[in-house]
């Protein structure tokens, strides 16, 4: 089974992040890249719609999750008394992560990819992402 739309993007975002914190991984990446690349080629062009708005804005959102997971994870290498508080952000995040990876899947026609488990975000505060379950006419 191939990975969902939502899947792909994620790790994109994540391989991009990547890039730009570790630059020595550049070559070893390059193959994933064009894997993925290739993958979210085949589904655009079978998707029979053209990408909207809705798309963009959860590829954005994707992305500012992941650079937030990765720097709670740094925060959780350096510091000992952040470790457990990181750890507990790191989780709610995570669970928002895949709600928008998801949200890709459901969009995305013959879509329906693997759901995965953890979506909740508890009592996560400060982080309400208008794109998940909003209404077009307001923008929340």
């Amino acid at each position: 089974m191939s990975p969902s739309l939502g899947e792909l993007l994620d790790r994109l975002a994540i391989d991009q992040l990547k890039q730009l914190r570790r630059p020595e991984s550049h070559a070893s990446l390059a193959e994933e890249l064009v894997r993925i690349e290739r993958d979210l080629d085949a589904i655009f062009g079978g998707i029979g719609r053209a990408l909207d708005v809705e798309h963009v804005r959860l590829a954005i959102a994707l992305a500012q999750v992941s650079v937030h997971i990765w720097h709670a994870k740094d925060v959780m290498q350096r510091s000992t008394e952040r470790f457990k508080e990181c750890m507990k952000l790191a989780h709610q995040l995570n669970g928002l992560r895949n709600q928008i990876k998801n949200r890709f899947s459901a969009l995305a026609i013959g879509q329906a990819g693997p759901i995965p488990s953890n979506t909740s975000i508890e009592d996560l505060k400060g982080w309400r992402f208008s794109v998940l379950g909003r209404n077009r006419e307001t923008g929340w």
